[in-house]
């Protein structure tokens, strides 16, 4: 059994610790669950370099705290993401880069060609397991059970 939670669409915190008490309750002993999360570190150069080239004067950036507001989602990097869910008792088994740098290359990678791309694929699935790499993705996917 494997369950699947996007964890930042969830605003309130007490809300997030009952989405995961309520998967850790319905998850068979053996099972798997699966936790997104969007990385808080990554959200400013998304925007600066695909979206809008002045993000870090935007009211959504705090210069600061050099952190991001929860709008539209809630945003964790990955440390916050890791204790979130430990402070939970859950282990986890895995934590993933999932996306990698991939939408910042977006119009390269598109116009790969065939065998340069599965050479890339190869690649990024090589690196999206490092644990250097977690701060360098969009969304963090993190494997745990109880």
């Amino acid at each position: 059994m494997t369950l699947r939670y996007s964890l930042y669409s969830i605003k309130q915190r007490e809300d997030q610790s009952r989405c995961i008490q309520e998967a850790k309750r319905i998850c068979k002993e053996d099972g798997v669950i699966l936790f997104t999360f969007i990385n808080h570190d990554m959200i400013p150069f998304t925007e600066t370099f695909c979206y809008n080239p002045t993000y870090f004067l935007d009211e959504f950036y705090d210069p600061v705290k050099h952190r991001v507001e929860n709008f539209p989602f809630i945003f964790m990097n990955a440390q916050e993401a890791r204790e979130l869910l430990e402070g939970e008792g859950l282990q986890i088994d895995a934590m993933v880069a999932s996306q990698g740098l991939g939408e910042l290359m977006a119009d390269k990678i598109n116009v790969m060609a065939d065998e340069i791309y599965e050479r890339y694929i190869d690649y990024h699935l090589h690196m999206c397991e490092k644990v250097e790499m977690l701060g360098t993705t969009n969304h963090i996917l993190i494997v745990a059970n109880k």
